[in-house]
């Protein structure tokens, strides 16, 4: 009696504990899909047509096989992230290259200008040249 009593205490444990994982599971199934509607639409896949979007050849392509490798990953990549803010050498670097590229740019910009200004003197020269040049023509040819 003493050994149906407890084996029915465990029985009853056992059908406690898996109630309680069913609740569980389904409390974890819909923040899943909660989550997935999110990436879904912060970042979808596929398009309408449900034809794969650039991203989903880009995820497939990561070198990562499990959920343990993907977490490495990020973590890493958060790492480097972070080292990069933390390296006052590299952000000098960058706002000094950012600087010359703004300097490029103008001296691109001077050069067109230039360039544009060149060609009007060259065209205003050429006119009266041109001109001449098939008044002397004709002249030569009237000769002949």
């Amino acid at each position: 009696n003493n050994e149906l009593n407890e084996s029915s205490r465990n029985f009853q444990n056992f059908e406690h504990a898996a109630s309680e994982a069913s609740r569980l599971l389904k409390v974890v199934k819909k923040k899943m899909y909660a989550t997935l509607n999110i990436c879904k639409e912060r970042a979808p896949l596929t398009d309408e047509d449900e034809n794969p979007l650039p991203l989903k050849a880009q995820l497939e392509a990561l070198p990562v096989e499990t959920m343990e490798e993907a977490v490495a990953a990020l973590e890493e990549a958060d790492a480097k992230a972070n080292s990069i803010d933390d390296n006052p050498d590299v952000m000098n670097q960058y706002e000094k290259l950012k600087g010359e590229i703004v300097e490029i740019k103008d001296e691109l910009e001077n050069l067109a200008d230039t360039k544009d200004a060149k060609l009007a003197e060259i065209r205003r020269h050429q006119e009266p040249w041109e001109t001449a040049l098939e008044n002397s023509l004709g002249k030569v040819n009237s000769l002949f």
